[in-house]
């Protein structure tokens, strides 16, 4: 599938399981060759899995799988196709804001927090903000926000990196964004702007 093509509405199935998965590289023809065994584990796929997004870092020092499981799968199989350490997380919010555009940049961060309720608060904040917000976030397709204990993954599409940048760069008012800034316990975890590499689904 084309990144061009690749739907938003892809990623906003309700109360999908997800499973995270880094791969550290250290050169671009390692790149090519991570990105290209991510999307060779599609052929050997199991009933529960629904898709999978190859993700290269843009700074060039990783590869990230983002697939999305049956919420009735419990945990996702392992074996030699499927790495063991992947992150489990469950889809809490789901926003698209426009799905025609193409998809320029993905931008892949996570967030801890003191306990799992916490987690949920913040993320139950940051889709009723984004939700409310009186205009549209220039460049901002869609916005992804997923739960696993006092962890949320929080993945976000744009129509290019510079509109991610720009968005980082603006301090936005109101109680809503101050909640979610100042949000008791927030400690900002790794984060990772992204192209999509290729990009398989059922």
């Amino acid at each position: 599938m084309n990144q061009t093509k690749y739907s938003l509405q892809d990623l906003a199935g309700s109360d999908m399981m997800v499973t995270i998965d880094r791969h550290h590289v250290d050169s671009p023809p390692q790149i090519s060759t991570t990105a290209q065994q991510v999307m060779a584990s599609w052929h050997d796929r199991p009933d529960g899995l629904l898709s999978l997004m190859c993700l290269v870092n843009m700074s060039g020092d990783s590869v990230i799988a983002y697939r999305q499981w049956s919420a009735a799968e419990a945990e996702p199989p392992q074996g030699d196709s499927w790495p063991r350490e992947a992150d489990t997380y469950r889809l809490r919010h789901s926003s698209v804001f426009d799905d025609v555009r193409p998809i320029g940049c993905v931008v892949v961060s996570t967030f801890d927090f003191r306990s799992s309720e916490d987690g949920r608060q913040w993320t139950d904040l940051m889709s009723e903000a984004l939700q409310s917000h009186q205009l549209p976030i220039p460049g901002l397709l869609g916005q992804f926000l997923h739960v696993r204990g006092a962890s949320v993954l929080n993945c976000s599409a744009w129509a290019d990196v510079a509109d991610h940048v720009t968005f980082v760069n603006t301090p936005f008012t109101g109680d809503r964004w101050q909640k979610i800034q100042n949000f008791p316990g927030l400690v900002h975890g790794p984060g990772a702007r992204c192209r999509i590499h290729a990009a398989r689904r059922r």
